[in-house]
C-alpha cells in the first residue's frame, strides 16, 4: 500500500473513511481469486487487508460510529481463519523450497508423506475458510462496512 503524506487540512472522520474504504476494497477484491485457490497471494493480501482494517477500526474508534457487525472480535475471527490457511501455505512453500532440495532419496519418501499430510490439513483449513467467507459473520461485516461507507456516522471528534 502506498503511503501518502498526511494532509493536515482533512478532518479525522474523513481520514478514517479513506483508510477504511481502501482496506475494505482491498479485502473484497481478493475474494474471487481466493475461491479459485490457484495462487496463495490473494489470501495473503486479504489477510493483510483484514489486519489493517482491524487496526483502523481500533485507531479511529473514538471518531466513528460503526454498525454492530463491524467489530474487532468479528474481524478477528475472520482473520484467524485466513491466517490458518495462509500459515499452512507458507509452511508448505518453505519445506518445498528450502528443505526438499537437501534430502536424499530415502528421506524424500518420508518427506512426501509429510507433504501429503500437510496438504490434507491445508485442504480442511481451506474448506473452513470457504465456510467463513460464505458465512453470516463475513456477510454481515461486509454489509456493515458498506452501509457505513454509504452513510458514515461520526462522533464529535470525527
Amino acid at each position: 500500500m502506498k503511503h501518502q503524506p498526511l494532509d493536515l487540512s482533512i478532518k479525522l472522520g474523513e481520514y478514517s473513511y479513506q483508510i477504511i474504504q481502501q482496506n475494505f476494497q482491498k479485502i473484497v477484491e481478493q475474494e474471487k481469486a481466493i475461491f479459485e485457490d490457484k495462487d496463495p497471494e490473494p489470501l495473503h493480501q486479504m489477510r493483510v487487508g483484514m489486519r489493517r482494517l482491524r487496526t483502523a477500526i481500533q485507531v479511529f474508534g473514538s471518531a466513528i460510529v460503526l454498525p454492530k457487525a463491524v467489530s474487532n472480535p468479528s474481524i478477528g475471527k475472520i482473520a484467524k481463519s485466513l491466517g490458518e490457511t495462509r500459515d499452512l501455505d507458507v509452511l508448505q512453500q518453505e519445506l518445498i523450497n528450502h528443505y526438499q532440495p537437501l534430502l536424499d532419496n530415502t528421506e524424500q519418501l518420508k518427506f512426501d508423506k509429510v507433504l501429503m499430510r500437510l496438504q490434507k490439513k491445508r485442504d480442511r483449513s481451506f474448506l473452513d475458510l470457504q465456510k467463513t467467507l460464505n458465512g453470516d459473520r463475513y456477510y454481515d461485516l461486509k454489509q456493515g462496512i458498506q452501509t457505513w461507507l454509504d452513510q458514515p456516522r461520526y462522533k464529535m471528534i470525527g
